[in-house]
């Protein structure tokens, strides 16, 4: 019985100490435990705070090229503007010379039927 009361003993013993171990870890691990928790808690509205971010970006990019596309537009439109405008002061820089040789024409043309007249 002495043996089997010692073995009691050595068994409650070795049980304290599993326990006494299993707290002791428990004490050790659980706050670390609890600190990758919250660097996880911290990760994640990280990543939150630049998913709105990079939303935010997103947005204001696409307003940027729709902005871009619409000077792109209009700059065709004004090119296009200046083009015909161009093409209306050519002809019309020209249009004195092409009078004048009109006249210079006529006044021919009225001298010879003059002349004819005259002639007449």
């Amino acid at each position: 019985m002495n043996e089997e009361k010692k073995l009691d003993a050595d068994k409650q013993h070795l049980q304290s100490m599993i326990n006494m171990k299993v707290q002791n870890e428990k004490d050790r691990l659980i706050p670390e435990i609890e600190r990758f928790e919250q660097m996880i808690k911290d990760i994640q509205n990280s990543n939150a705070e630049y998913d709105k971010s990079f939303e935010e970006e997103t947005r204001k990019n696409n307003e940027q090229s729709e902005v871009l596309n619409s000077r792109d537009k209009s700059k065709e439109e004004l090119k296009e503007e200046f083009e015909g405008l161009q093409g209306n002061y050519i002809k019309e820089k020209d249009e004195p010379t092409r009078l004048g040789k009109g006249n210079e024409n006529l006044r021919i043309a009225v001298q010879h039927l003059k002349n004819d007249m005259e002639s007449l």
